[in-house]
């Protein structure tokens, strides 16, 4: 369902999914293979700190010499380096109950204007795309996010008029920066 004003409420229930944007607002279910992809970067900086390490071919020879290693466990020894922000692969079915323009070609075209910027032809400025929101029933799952990717199958069901009656929209979403403990 396409809604075309952003301060709508929602009577949500659990599987009902809102994008809010810059005047608009798209809503519908939750498609089966739904996820949140979140990602830690941890890295080991000291690998290569050992004496096998800085110099290879020598480590090499004392180890088959000796049959010792010249590895600790600070060799192995994790570092954080930071998180990624989150990443939404959202499936959202889209389904005609009564207009199938409105409901689902109209909330196709809003989520493309949600990724559209809006630049000069001639003159450099105009503006990026803006940020939206990503509701999961009645709570927030995120805000500041940015729309990547959308696929929309184009062999649905249609109209007599020729609009498509139902979409699984495939959307991946997001945050512009890693969320933090501050954020959850």
């Amino acid at each position: 369902m396409y809604w075309g004003n952003a301060e709508t409420k929602f009577a949500g229930t659990d599987n009902l999914i809102s994008i809010i944007g810059e005047g608009d607002t798209v809503c519908g279910v939750i498609g089966e293979g739904t996820s949140k992809e979140i990602v830690a970067n941890w890295e080991s900086p000291f690998e290569d700190s050992s004496l096998g390490g800085m110099f290879k071919k020598v480590g090499g020879a004392v180890q088959k010499i000796t049959d010792m290693t010249s590895l600790t466990t600070l060799s192995s020894v994790q570092t954080w380096a930071g998180n990624e922000p989150y990443l939404f692969d959202l499936v959202m079915k889209l389904y005609a109950l009564a207009d199938p323009w409105e409901e689902v070609e109209g909330a196709i075209l809003a989520l493309e204007k949600m990724m559209a910027p809006d630049i000069n032809m001639v003159m450099p400025g105009g503006r990026v795309p803006q940020p939206v929101q990503v509701w999961i029933g009645d709570h927030i799952a995120a805000q500041d996010c940015y729309l990547k990717n959308m696929s929309v199958p184009m062999d649905k069901e249609r109209s007599f008029e020729g609009h498509m009656m139902r979409a699984d929209v495939n959307l991946q979403i997001g945050t512009i920066k890693m969320v933090t403990k501050s954020d959850l």
